[in-house]
């Protein structure tokens, strides 16, 4: 008997286990917090532009869960700006922390909203030589939905041999998850 009642409890332990795990979703395993964008770079400091005028670029960014600054993100970004592959004369990386702040709070789905963001940070160039100087970012964006942005930045850094600074306007369409 005390094995029956054993085996009974077991079975009933398990269908509804079974029953459990059927009635709850999967792990969602969306990567939250990430951004990709793609445009393209317009030199406007003579040694920039003595290399190439305008330059690809793309980027990421990563934000950060915590709110760091009341009603803004705060975010870390890597940019790659190339010159055009035909010349292979250079590239240059900044990588920044970054501050977003929202002016609106946007249509009745939340999205819809202009930000301007300000960030500081560390500029690689690959021109002459490998070179690493401060820089920074001031910008400003549009969400055009729930994951789509258009942004525009304006980067300037401390100067590399041969005059070049990363004195330049940036276009982007992007894609936030």
């Amino acid at each position: 008997m005390k094995r029956l009642n054993v085996l009974l409890s077991a079975g009933a332990l398990l269908v509804s286990s079974g029953a459990a795990i059927a009635q709850t979703s999967g792990v969602d395993v969306t990567p939250y917090s990430f951004s990709f964008k793609l445009g393209g770079l317009f030199a406007a400091n003579d040694g920039l532009r003595d290399v190439e005028k305008v330059w690809w670029a793309v980027g990421a960014d990563y934000t950060f869960k915590t709110q760091f600054l009341k009603n803004s993100e705060t975010f870390f970004s890597v940019d790659y700006n190339a010159s055009n592959a035909s010349t292979k004369k250079g590239s240059f990386w900044p990588v920044m922390i970054n501050q977003r702040f929202f002016t609106n709070e946007g249509g009745i789905d939340g999205m819809d909203r202009t930000y301007f963001t300000l960030g500081l940070g560390a500029f690689v160039f690959d021109i002459t030589g490998t070179e690493t100087v401060f820089g920074g970012r001031i910008g400003v964006g549009r969400e055009l939905g729930e994951h789509i942005f258009v942004e525009g930045n304006f980067f300037y850094s401390d100067v590399v041999p041969g005059g070049v600074r990363a004195t330049s306007a940036g276009f982007y369409l992007g894609y936030r998850f």
